[in-house]
């Protein structure tokens, strides 16, 4: 079937064996059932792995279109591969609407709803709140629905595609409704420091960009729910003479109307037109929650390193999400505020900026957006959402066997924290692979094969180094003759020098040399050499990366040792290896 061979930004070039667009729920349910590791994509709009797989990878676009409004009982029915902004269109014909729309309206209803997509106001929560049922396909094929109120629909929502292909959504929607939209410029961000709970309250939904350069936030977008005209200035910001865009220097046209002229909910909700290219078009996204009562300390501490973000950023938007209780939203229990970046496409200047972000929320417990670029530690996002052993029970329920997971037959989340189709593709790997400024951002798919960075621990041709009898590192000495069969071996043992030997012990078979490095390490991905998993080891190498790091036909197999793989050891050889401690040949 045809589906795109890359993401959104092109960052991402998916490395899936097969793809397919099926056109009925029961083509799907037989694809899904047949499949050993599938992932679903919806509009491609993430700027990592999430949605990335060797195995079957499924697009909902082709399911039946479905557009169900019930306006007495406040809900709509639809299909998960409908956009938000074709969704607006038809529920605002039937005079409903939904409660917040996000800042793009080409973004799919399931794709959103799965990585807890938002939008602004301090008493909107992420799109995913309005979910009132889910219809999903599970691994083995079933076609299932999960309603508000059971015990496993909190987890079911903001699901990461990981319990199954959703099909169909049911949503709550609102009687329909306007709202007009102002700009002001220049707003003194020590105003905002003061009175940050009273500005991010001042509209319906508030937004704030800025290039984290200078004393003052560059715009802010009010959107209010009809209400008096704006003045023509407030907290010491100016308001637009004209329609702006958030990214300096771009055209407005791309945006939604301004100047407080009154439209739809839809046509004012997003920042942009479902007609145009959505943001600046080449870019790449991250966005990190943080707990609305630290909003202005996160603040100063990103200002603090604004030197290091600055010259990567195209524009910085700061929002404000309600609390949920959804297990994994970035907005669990708790009230948010929403740091988001758009960077310029330059991997090395985004992984200098992003790792700033991050070592300035390290305190403020933040949790990075699903479908963006991060690279914090697993085990730091586990830590970060209370619910998470819940989830994992839920996803033993759903794919004991994680056919929807990343890998195949495993979840990565019972040792890494986090879902790793998440955090696979982040920009600490790709930085990892770029070695120069002007390399190209690469996806996994065409990332290198690295070595160990890590020169303390790396042996002969990339190897981790191997330990002799004592704990010494290092290649150990020829201390006895081999009785292996082989005439190299023999004059070897013939040119010894001339010194007390002791012989092998008979039955022993010495051991034999690893063979030669074929990939990054041979570290595996469970306990790396590097803190950065994907630094040393390929997070998921495809079909022909598995071919090179298998060795070849009677190429000799590696002993059982420390940093070794153990399927790179036969039964047969690791029967015969000795058990340190004991007396015998060393060769």
């Amino acid at each position: 079937m045809t589906v795109a061979a890359t993401n959104w930004a092109g960052n991402i070039r998916f490395r899936a064996e097969r793809f397919h667009e099926p056109r009925t729920v029961a083509e799907l349910q037989r694809i899904v059932a047949g499949s050993r590791s599938l992932r679903v994509l919806g509009t491609g709009h993430s700027f990592n792995a999430i949605a990335d797989t060797t195995g079957d990878l499924v697009s909902v676009a082709g399911l039946p279109r479905t557009v169900e409004p019930d306006g007495r009982a406040g809900t709509v029915r639809v299909s998960a591969g409908t956009r938000f902004g074709d969704l607006a269109g038809a529920l605002d014909r039937a005079g409903l609407a939904l409660h917040n729309l996000g800042s793009l309206p080409h973004i799919s209803v399931a794709g959103a709803c799965a990585t807890g997509t938002h939008g602004s106001g301090v008493a909107n929560g992420c799109l995913a709140t309005a979910v009132r049922s889910v219809e999903l396909v599970t691994a083995d094929g079933d076609l299932v629905t999960l309603d508000r109120g059971a015990a496993r629909f909190p987890g079911s929502v903001v699901a990461l595609g990981a319990l199954g292909v959703v099909t169909r959504l049911t949503l709550d929607v609102v009687p329909a409704f306007e709202v007009r939209q102002w700009v002001y410029e220049g707003l003194p961000t020590a105003v905002l420091r003061e009175r940050f709970d009273e500005i991010m309250a001042a509209a319906y939904s508030v937004s704030l960009f800025t290039r984290w350069r200078g004393d003052r936030i560059d715009q802010v977008w009010l959107k209010r729910r009809g209400g008096p005209d704006a003045p023509g200035t407030w907290l010491g910001a100016v308001l637009a003479d004209g329609p702006r865009h958030p990214v300096p220097g771009c055209p407005p046209e791309p945006c939604t109307e301004q100047l407080g002229v009154p439209g739809r909910w839809h046509d004012r909700l997003p920042h942009f037109r479902q007609e145009f290219t959505p943001s600046s078009g080449d870019e790449l996204q991250s966005e990190y929650f943080v707990a609305r009562p630290d909003a202005v300390r996160a603040f100063d501490a990103l200002d603090a390193v604004r030197e290091r973000i600055a010259p990567a950023l195209q524009i910085g938007e700061i929002r404000t999400v309600a609390a949920d209780a959804l297990w994994l939203s970035p907005a669990f229990r708790r009230d948010c505020v929403a740091f988001h970046f758009t960077w310029h496409p330059d991997a090395v200047a985004v992984a200098d900026a992003v790792g700033a972000v991050e070592e300035a929320l390290s305190g403020f417990a933040a949790r990075p957006h699903w479908g963006k670029v991060f690279t914090m530690a697993p085990e730091a996002i586990r830590g970060s959402y209370p619910r998470w052993e819940d989830f994992r029970r839920l996803l033993g329920e759903f794919d004991p066997a994680g056919t929807a997971s990343p890998r195949p037959g495993r979840r990565p989340w019972r040792r890494r924290s986090g879902p790793r189709a998440a955090v696979a593709t982040t920009v600490r790997t790709a930085a990892a692979s770029t070695n120069s400024a002007s390399a190209p951002w690469r996806s996994p798919a065409t990332r290198p094969r690295l070595r160990c960075r890590r020169p303390h621990r790396r042996g002969r041709r990339g190897l981790p180094r191997r330990r002799d009898r004592r704990g010494r590192r290092g290649r150990p000495r020829r201390r006895g003759r081999s009785r292996r069969p082989q005439r190299r071996n023999r004059r070897r043992a013939v040119r010894a020098p001339r010194r007390r030997l002791r012989r092998a012990r008979p039955g022993v078979r010495p051991r034999t040399s690893p063979p030669r490095a074929r990939t990054a390490c041979y570290r595996s991905a469970a306990r790396p050499c590097s803190p950065s998993a994907a630094a040393c080891w390929p997070s998921e190498p495809g079909p022909v990366a598995r071919a090179r790091t298998a060795p070849d036909e009677g190429e000799p197999r590696p002993s059982a040792r420390p940093g070794f793989p153990p399927e790179a050891v036969s039964a047969g050889q690791r029967r015969r290896v000795r058990r340190p401690g004991r007396q015998g040949s060393r060769s």
